[in-house]
């Protein structure tokens, strides 16, 4: 594998503490994987590679081995895990040591997620008072809707905060201390301490951990048993850590450790795309301080052969116009990092071309969502109309908005992708598998062979012949599915001939498939994503599902292939992905001619070739921390940073600086931006709206475009383009692909 010169300059690592500093689109995954891959060549020893995502573990282990079997070599010699995998399998070899006698017994997430939703729910039957007066801003036709959302709120809050609260390990006194001093209850800070004290009290009558409880602990042993520290710096020679711009203190804190006095350990990540501080517990700020740390050698992936040339200079001056001009002076110290992308070809070669700002539009503001959800659905039309081929994405604040962009691309008939709640890929196969467990649980049952085909259709698993009629089949799979599934086959009219060998081509393959109901739930799903032919993308998700399966059946021994289905149907989607491992909807590939829909915040690492970028107003983006915004909106992750500060204020000892919420949640809200431009490959379209009918909240004050939108509107009009109203004809269409106008 060639790698372009600055990979290769990463690659070439020899040891000691580095930190690399990567553009969107600049490999680093590569990179990782060809530094181990070295490493491991050399006989450098065991390497240990950590990731932030379930996911990524599985992309980095495939990237390893593949280059190891390049070079004739066995697949060994590293170890890929997340930080909560690395505190189980410590805390399994030594946690005698600090009092597990077996290996820890650990809360699932799904679990987990089930618990803080009771708690969030006692905590607003217990003050609904207070939360109707705190929040009679918000506005729904039905009290249930504002119930449903509040308590979605809590839950939200109450757990991130319970992950800082543990993160930072702040103990009983802490937690009891903040809760007699709030006078509000609902205000972040009791919030978070109330939802702590509850979860924990659960989590200890059941005798169980979570994940964070398992983090901790693992790094408190390192801290207290320097033997089995020892132990484990012997075994991994090196550590190399991707997205570490995601990386949490307790993370950072554990692979130092681990790393010992060799320090060899290497971090990658973006710290301008660090937009995960509000829902996690990620420091943004944490990788920048050890890319400046003295003794760290600095590395750079600044070539990217992702955007076009425009695309590219506006994300650059986004980063230099904040750091440089941006009016509030901390923004301009904590939103980015000095980072430039250098446009490179597919080979590595630099593109020198002068950037065409057709490839860039950014439109006029609009009155309302709605008229901007026409602008995006029309403009995507034209494309289609005009036979392209290309992969799309609209880019939205907030998962509500995002719902109703669907609804109105679907009322146009125009095919879409839902990136929103869960990946529309992966819960694609999750149904079809859900439905063949069923069916093989109980094979007499037509229906349920019918609802199986109905699934694999949909979903693209199985093609029609011609001349079949999806409804005819069906409904001759649900009459007579257990008579073609014995070799029978019924008496039909010569007008259903075709749906009938259709039905029975169906019933054939599902009988081939029902032999492999006997063998152990692992190999099921193995056959199922091998039958079926599941895309190579969500190879990892089957093995994923396979592993959650055969825990569930070891938990539960009585259970069968019918107890597993019902589990199965009566789970929620959302909460069974992030179980097994895509709860970021990683695994998602764009589709030619399809509409990803999705949140920006979703979006991270994935691409397409023309994205629309949407309501860039002073609400979703706002830009003054004297705004409205802080003033008037009850949001959760403004509410989550608020959160964290004000515990950081209360507790002097914890010795934790946090820049003011205001300052944090505007510096983020730049960097998603950033994330927002940099997913657009050729065409890149920004745009939004000033009143917020669409959304729940009742005020009707217009909110202006973000400051950061007419910043880089002057800025593309100076560089010679002229700006295009909405009604202007599309004329990146028609040129063949270079820009979304």
């Amino acid at each position: 594998m060639k790698l372009w010169p600055d990979q290769e300059d990463v690659a070439a690592y020899d040891g000691g503490p580095v930190a690399v500093m990567a553009v969107p689109g600049g490999g680093k995954t590569t990179a990782l994987a060809s530094i181990a891959a070295r490493l491991i060549a050399r006989g450098e020893g065991e390497i240990l590679i950590v990731t932030y995502q379930n996911v990524a573990v599985t992309n980095l282990r495939q990237r390893v081995n593949q280059l190891l079997s390049d070079a004739n070599m066995p697949p060994a010699g590293f170890h890929v895990a997340t930080l909560h995998s690395l505190a189980y399998l410590i805390l399994s070899e030594h946690g005698e040591m600090i009092g597990f006698d077996d290996e820890p017994t650990v809360l699932s997430e799904d679990d987990s997620s089930q618990q803080f939703t009771l708690i969030a729910t006692e905590h607003y039957s217990q003050y609904e008072d207070r939360w109707r007066d705190k929040t009679a801003a918000l506005t729904h036709s039905r009290a249930d809707g504002f119930r449903k959302d509040r308590i979605d709120y809590i839950r939200r809050v109450g757990r991130r905060l319970t992950r800082w609260i543990k993160h930072h390990r702040l103990s009983s006194t802490d937690v009891d201390r903040v809760l007699l001093e709030t006078i509000d209850p609902c205000d972040p800070p009791a919030l978070g301490c109330w939802v702590y004290r509850e979860y924990q009290r659960r989590l200890d009558n059941l005798r169980m951990l979570d994940f964070d409880d398992l983090a901790v602990h693992a790094d408190q042993l390192l801290s207290d048993h320097q033997d089995a520290t020892a132990h484990l710096q012997r075994r991994w020679s090196h550590i190399l850590e991707d997205e570490a711009q995601d990386s949490v203190p307790l993370q950072e804190s554990t692979l130092a450790k681990l790393a010992g006095a060799r320090r060899n350990w290497i971090r990658v990540g973006d710290s301008n795309q660090s937009i995960m501080g509000t829902f996690t517990s990620a420091d943004p700020a944490g990788f920048r301080r050890f890319f400046r740390k003295s003794g760290v050698d600095q590395k750079r992936l600044g070539q990217s052969a992702r955007n076009s040339p425009a695309i590219a200079a506006l994300a650059n001056f986004l980063v230099d116009w904040t750091r440089r001009r941006h009016p509030i002076e901390s923004v301009r110290r904590l939103a980015f990092d000095p980072a430039e992308i250098k446009v490179v070809d597919r080979s590595g070669g630099a593109r020198d071309e002068e950037p065409d700002w057709r490839d860039v539009n950014l439109t006029r503001r609009f009155h309302s969502f709605e008229d901007e959800r026409r602008l995006v659905v029309d403009r995507w039309s034209d494309i289609l109309a005009r036979g392209h081929s290309l992969t799309g994405a609209v880019l939205l604040p907030t998962n509500r908005l995002g719902e109703q962009m669907a609804a109105a691309l679907m009322e146009r008939d125009i095919k879409c992708d839902q990136l929103l709640e869960s990946n529309p890929s992966v819960q694609d196969a999750l149904e079809i598998i859900q439905s063949a467990i069923a069916f093989f649980a109980q094979p007499h049952r037509s229906g349920l062979l019918a609802e199986f085909f109905e699934r694999c259709l949909k979903a693209g698993y199985w093609e029609l012949e011609p001349g079949a009629a999806r409804a005819k089949v069906s409904a001759v799979l649900r009459s007579d599915g257990r008579d073609l599934l014995c070799g029978r086959r019924p008496a039909r009219s010569p007008a259903l001939l075709t749906d009938l060998q259709e039905a029975t081509r169906f019933a054939d393959k599902a009988t081939e498939l029902l032999r492999a109901s006997t063998l152990p739930i692992h190999e099921v799903i193995a056959t199922l994503v091998i039958e079926l032919r599941v895309p190579a993308e969500l190879a990892g998700f089957g093995a994923a599902l396979a592993k959650y399966l055969s825990r569930l059946m070891g938990e539960h021994p009585e259970y069968g292939l019918l107890e597993v289905a019902v589990h199965l149907h009566r789970r929620q989607a959302r909460d069974l992905l992030v179980s097994i491992g895509d709860s970021n909807s990683t695994l998602y590939r764009p589709r030619k001619g399809v509409l990803t829909v999705s949140t920006y915040h979703r979006a991270k690492g994935l691409e397409w070739d023309v994205v629309y970028l949407t309501g860039l107003n002073e609400w979703h983006f706002p830009s003054d921390p004297a705004s409205k915004f802080f003033e008037d909106k009850y949001e959760e992750a403004y509410a989550i940073q608020s959160g964290v500060r004000d515990l950081s204020a209360r507790l002097p000892g914890l010795r934790v600086s946090q820049p003011p919420p205001e300052v944090e949640y505007i510096s983020e809200r730049l960097r998603l931006l950033y994330v927002g431009i940099t997913r657009a490959k050729k065409a890149l379209s920004m745009s939004s709206h000033q009143f917020l009918s669409a959304e729940v909240y009742e005020w009707q004050e217009p909110r202006p475009p973000t400051l950061a939108y007419g910043v880089l509107r002057e800025y593309v009009e100076n560089r010679g383009k002229k700006t295009r109203s909405t009604e202007a004809t599309d004329t990146w269409s028609k040129r063949g692909g270079g820009a979304a106008q």
